[in-house]
């Protein structure tokens, strides 16, 4: 069903945003949070005097953040259905001059911090503020990072001036990139845009598939030089910032805050790079596939056509049911929160004009009941490893909100990618058992390396270019042009991809493109999630429900209570050890070997 307003959308597939008013106008909910943060501007230079204020005032910066998670979702969410909606644009900006107004009177913690070092260090054992103690310690180890104490507050007052690049980007990517119409063989116009396109690739006709291929990237290249101009000004502020507090580099700076080091990045591009014949082998042998079954060689726009015939049109409704089966090994609890989500609206499924692309489960989750999904169903098998995905995500949040405090509640991207792909292995491995037709295991085999190629390979290419270009702009160097962008973006490819030179010039506009770039540098972040998701799955597939209690109790339960690295080894990943690597490298291969045992049988060749 093809939606062409949002109020067409059946309100069971549309998120329940009302409930985060509490029964208030969103006037009223600006004056409740105007009220909360006065309070804490009035009582800041007294918080750290002694651990009564300290905890008081923890306990008022909770309250503040619950409202301002309410309040956030409220504005963020409905714009997210509607990237140009004039009315929530207006209210997120009101909202955001109130909270910088506020964060200027707060002044910068850093400068009340450390002028109350020597009193802080006195009371820091004290085992009342043990929840607070990650932080304290990490604000006390970075003094060297701290600016002069008029720079700090300097900057924290003119943040509400800072140009967001990044909501550029946005407005340009979602809502003023335009794509021009498909004409099929019969001369009818098919219009695309960037949900359908992936249905194009998979499901159109070859003229179809070569049409949307070509439109999708050209309407990008047209502004490939806004494109490349956003992100150097974005990397380059970032990088003169690092510089500033101190930062060997920009990439120095990233890495920081998850106590993760330069060398376990290195290693992890290496071990990926060196990978290259698996993916290469894989690759080699859906090509093959492809031409026994259509008698031609395999496009770029080819590589997501089916080989194979099975059921590929799920409603949401079926989407749910698998899930609600897929989600049974984990346990009573886990199965109905996702029952809930279902049922309660937590989750926006469907495209219209100007909702947001992609897909998402919110942030800053503490206190609110639902955790908020975005989607843009497409009915496909996709689309339900995608809810199963975001799923992942929301019960991590659940979990976590549950079990911690407001402070320790909030896990770093670090760990978020682990509860998501884990829902995916856990819905392969459910859709693989309920099916015995080799047709079926040969698909969702294909899904399975896919998803691996695109969490692992293709983020730590995109990764290891982030780093490349933060290491170019921390010396200075010219790249604001396309060309220049473009050129690092093949050498880099080139390592993990030898035998694929990339010399069609359209898939090249990734180098600009890709929304993940303004996020922060994290996407290997993906790769370290999947990996470690393999582990935890290996463990549930030799221990049961002993590794699946594990998983919930030290894993999706500690929020960000410890660092990521310390939070994992407790639950028994560690992630010095290089097992985790080859183990999910060996598995995948042996995936690929039964993928071509299958395609062998199906398709009648050897080779």
């Amino acid at each position: 069903m093809r939606y062409k307003k949002y109020s067409e959308i059946p309100e069971k597939y549309r998120f329940d945003l009302e409930s985060l008013l509490d029964g208030r106008t969103i006037e009223e909910n600006f004056a409740a949070i105007l009220a909360i943060s006065n309070e804490l501007v009035a009582k800041k230079d007294q918080q750290f005097e002694n651990v009564e204020n300290f905890l008081e005032y923890k306990k008022l910066e909770e309250n503040f953040g619950i409202k301002y998670n309410k309040i956030s979702n409220y504005i963020s969410n409905n714009i997210s259905v509607n990237v140009i909606d004039p009315v929530f644009s207006e209210l997120n900006e009101r909202f955001m001059f109130q909270m910088s107004e506020f964060e200027a009177k707060l002044g910068s913690l850093d400068v009340i911090f450390y002028k109350k070092e020597d009193k802080i260090r006195s009371w820091i054992d004290d085992e009342r503020i043990k929840p607070y103690l990650k932080d304290l310690n990490y604000r006390l180890e970075n003094k060297k990072h701290k600016l002069a104490d008029e720079i700090e507050n300097y900057l924290t007052k003119s943040s509400f001036g800072e140009v967001s690049v990044y909501k550029i980007f946005s407005i340009l990517s979602n809502s003023e990139t335009k794509f021009e119409n498909i004409i099929d063989e019969n001369g009818q116009k098919l219009e695309l845009n960037s949900t359908n396109y992936y249905n194009y690739l998979k499901t159109g006709t070859p003229q179809v598939r070569k049409i949307a291929y070509e439109n999708y990237h050209k309407a990008y290249l047209a502004h490939k030089n806004t494109f490349a101009n956003l992100l150097y000004q974005h990397i380059k502020s970032h990088s003169v910032e690092a510089k500033m507090r101190n930062y060997n580099s920009l990439i120095e700076a990233s890495l920081s805050s998850d106590r993760f080091c330069l060398k376990s990045l290195e290693k992890l591009f290496n071990f990926v790079a060196s990978a290259a014949p698996i993916f290469e082998k894989f690759k080699n042998a859906q090509k093959k596939f492809y031409k026994a079954k259509f008698g031609s060689e395999m496009n770029s726009w080819d590589r997501l056509v089916p080989l194979v015939e099975i059921k590929n049109n799920y409603t949401v409704k079926e989407a749910q049911k698998i899930i609600l089966e897929s989600v049974i090994p984990l346990g009573a609890e886990y199965e109905k929160m996702v029952k809930k989500s279902f049922e309660q609206r937590w989750i926006d499924y469907h495209y219209v004009d100007s909702k947001r692309s992609g897909a998402y489960s919110i942030g800053g989750s503490y206190g609110l009941e639902k955790k908020y999904i975005l989607m843009n169903f497409d009915f496909t098998i996709n689309s339900v490893h995608t809810l199963a995905h975001e799923l992942g995500h929301s019960l991590h949040s659940y979990y976590s909100d549950k079990n911690q405090d407001f402070h320790n509640s909030s896990y770093p991207i670090f760990l978020a990618e682990i509860a998501s792909i884990f829902n995916e292995l856990l819905l392969d491995d459910y859709l693989l058992e309920k099916q015995q037709d080799d047709n079926f295991k040969f698909e969702i085999l294909f899904q399975k390396i896919t998803t691996f190629i695109g969490t692992v390979q293709r983020q730590i290419i995109w990764a290891d270019y982030e780093a490349i270009l933060y290491n170019k702009i921390d010396k200075g160097e010219p790249i604001s042009s396309y060309e220049a962008f473009v050129k690092i973006y093949k050498e880099i490819w080139q390592k993990y991809n030898p035998n694929d030179p990339l010399e069609n010039e359209k898939p090249l506009i990734y180098s600009v493109i890709v929304p993940h770039y303004y996020y922060g540098y994290y996407v290997y972040k993906y790769a370290i999630g999947y990996l470690v998701a393999n582990v935890f799955f290996q463990k549930y597939k030799k221990e049961g429900k002993k590794a699946l209690d594990n998983y919930i109790e030290n894993f999706l339960s500690k929020g960000g209570s410890d660092w990521p690295s310390e939070i994992l080894k407790k639950a028994g990943v560690d992630l010095a050890n290089s097992s985790i690597y080859t183990e999910a490298f060996s598995l995948l291969e042996n995936q690929i070997d039964e993928y071509i045992r299958l395609g062998k049988k199906i398709f009648k060749i050897d080779f």
